[in-house]
């Protein structure tokens, strides 16, 4: 197998991986989403404004599973976990983030937008073993980095 046929079958894995990982995310949030609805609707009376710093999301055995707050004056943080896994969405007056992390951080998917570009990586672990792909695009030019397992770095264009 060529170079060039390993690089598009593992750009191809990742690709096929980031998609089941957005769906999850989405999946996550309008889940969190909806339960707030549901959970707000079964009041006596609903206040018209809820005001806080952070909502929690708290689960049977009392650990935090999720957080929606705001960090100064710019940044606002929707964050979810679950065993092993963990989906934050940033906001601030320079970026939007979507991070989506598994497996105690060794499969990771980032999609992050800022005010000249924006980026997409993916990267998987094991052991001391790291390999990632990320597309990078913005004014001052775009690039794919492909960084094995085993080899190279590639960068396109080079």
């Amino acid at each position: 197998m060529s170079s060039q046929q390993y690089l598009e079958r593992r750009l191809s894995d990742l690709e096929r991986e980031a998609r089941v990982w957005r769906r999850i995310g989405l999946g996550a949030l309008v889940s969190v989403v909806l339960f707030s609805a549901v959970a707000a609707t079964h009041t006596a009376e609903t206040p018209e404004v809820v005001r806080a710093k952070e909502f929690q999301l708290v689960g049977n055995d009392g650990k935090i599973r999720g957080a929606f707050r705001t960090l100064g004056t710019d940044n606002v943080q929707l964050r979810m976990y679950g065993a092993g896994s963990e989906v934050a969405l940033v906001a601030n007056d320079q970026r939007a983030i979507l991070h989506l992390i598994n497996d105690q951080k060794s499969s990771q998917a980032l999609i992050e937008a800022y005010g000249k570009g924006g980026a997409i990586a993916l990267s998987r672990a094991n052991g001391q073993d790291r390999a990632s792909v990320q597309i990078n695009g913005g004014s001052a030019g775009s690039f794919v980095l492909v960084e094995p397992t085993d080899g190279p770095k590639v960068q396109l264009p080079e």
